[in-house]
């Protein structure tokens, strides 16, 4: 019986005090998404064919930050890499997250106007986290390697200009799991065959469980994206 004496302390103490930890929650809607990007074509592409098929090499580099306010009830706290910050209070979270990729994607025309694409490769993320409320403040980094995927399609306007969707995501490997669910749609211009310059909407959806602490950190950054691809 004497193991059960430490939990048996535990459960009454948090039963006596009524703490209870809480996620680290927020949404920025006034997000940025700046991103650069280098494609090389892995052979011959034939344009004048309208159901070619073809493969390319991706390499890029894209990043946000998002800032929110939590409330903390009285009783509640969260614990982050074995810090705490206890309500009733007001938190602030500022939130930093860069993810570069390297990425296959295999293209393929239904004909000269629609085309849908698959690709998968590896990222990489590295993420900061700064919560702070009054004079308490805690910090959390993070770099991870992970796999990733992403599925998408694309309508040509006219043969260099396109509206193009995708969906996507990310399962990253660290001491600390975390994984990004990625969705944009963006309006695409190849002004010469080197260059695409796009913008439009992302969206991220962010979910990591820190091995140090108890608090969850679940996290949406929303807003513009613009960017640049070079074409190889």
């Amino acid at each position: 019986m004497r193991p059960l004496i430490p939990v048996l302390t535990i459960v009454g103490f948090t039963a006596l005090t009524g703490c209870a930890s809480v996620n680290i929650q927020g949404h920025d809607g006034n997000a940025r998404f700046p991103e650069g990007e280098i494609t090389v074509a892995l052979g011959q592409v034939d344009h004048d064919n309208p159901k070619r098929r073809y493969n390319t090499l991706s390499v890029g580099y894209v990043r946000t930050s998002g800032e929110s306010d939590q409330t903390l009830d009285a009783g509640d706290y969260v614990d982050v890499n074995n810090s705490r910050i206890y309500g009733p209070t007001k938190l602030s979270n500022d939130l930093e997250l860069g993810v570069g990729y390297v990425r296959f994607v295999r293209h393929m025309f239904i004909n000269q106007s629609f085309e849908w694409n698959w690709g998968a490769g590896f990222g990489y993320s590295h993420f900061k986290y700064t919560g702070t409320a009054g004079t308490q403040q805690l910090t959390f980094k993070d770099s991870a390697l992970g796999l990733h995927g992403q599925v998408g399609l694309a309508y040509y306007l006219a043969p260099r200009v396109a509206l193009e969707g995708s969906i996507g995501g990310y399962v990253f490997s660290s001491d600390n799991d975390s994984q990004l669910a990625t969705g944009q749609i963006v309006f695409a211009v190849t002004p010469v065959e080197a260059v695409r310059l796009f913008a439009g909407y992302r969206r991220w959806d962010y979910y990591m469980t820190p091995q140090q602490g108890v608090s969850d950190i679940e996290y949406r950054f929303s807003g513009p994206t613009a960017g640049l691809t070079l074409n190889f």
